[in-house]
């Protein structure tokens, strides 16, 4: 019985945090909705893991539900439910959360769009403020490629080379193509 009451006070509290991230977003309060859309999902993973007899004490419970998964002999459907709220819970970790950068959204004119509060992986740089300078593919590309798997690096790394071989095969054609009649057109 205590474990059925757990999950319902957690339930109702990822209800409340969730219904105050959707008033935030119609206030256009973006940190205070990234904050309580993380509790949401928070307490909403805190209330699944209930049913199974676990409490933790963090605001990170993707770990616990990782270890339901390995160590409970589960139904299928619940089995299968519960890895895809793993990637939620995953992402809105309060590690991720706490480490997040706020970025304002603006549009021509300089008019705030949105405030968002992203993780370090969810976005690359392309424009130095300080001194007013975009970078360079080079060094985006880079950055993506820092944060990938190592495998995922060789595939960029292996379309790259592709690319490159493709546009100089492509050169070498123009050099040898025959000229191109021109049509007089004056006659």
């Amino acid at each position: 019985m205590r474990a059925h009451k757990d999950m319902a006070y957690r339930l109702a509290l990822a209800e409340g945090f969730l219904a105050e991230a959707e008033q935030d977003v119609g206030l256009e309060r973006w940190r205070s909705c990234v904050d309580n859309a993380q509790l949401a999902i928070e307490n909403a993973g805190k209330a699944v893991l209930a049913l199974f007899g676990v409490a933790p004490r963090t605001h990170d419970p993707a770990q616990q539900v990782a270890a339901v998964l390995r160590t409970q002999v589960l139904p299928a459907e619940i089995q299968e439910a519960l890895r895809r709220t793993l990637p939620d819970l995953l992402a809105l970790g309060s590690a991720e959360h706490f480490l997040a950068y706020e970025v304002e959204f603006t549009n021509e004119l300089g008019e705030t769009c949105a405030f968002l509060a992203l993780r370090p992986d969810q976005f690359i740089v392309v424009w130095r403020a300080k001194t007013r300078t975009w970078l360079s593919i080079s060094e985006q590309v880079a950055t993506l490629v820092a944060h990938l798997p190592e495998e995922m690096g060789r595939e960029v790394l292996d379309f790259a080379c592709f690319l490159r071989v493709r546009e100089q095969r492509r050169q070498a054609e123009s050099l040898t193509d025959p000229p191109t009649k021109v049509r007089d057109r004056s006659a």
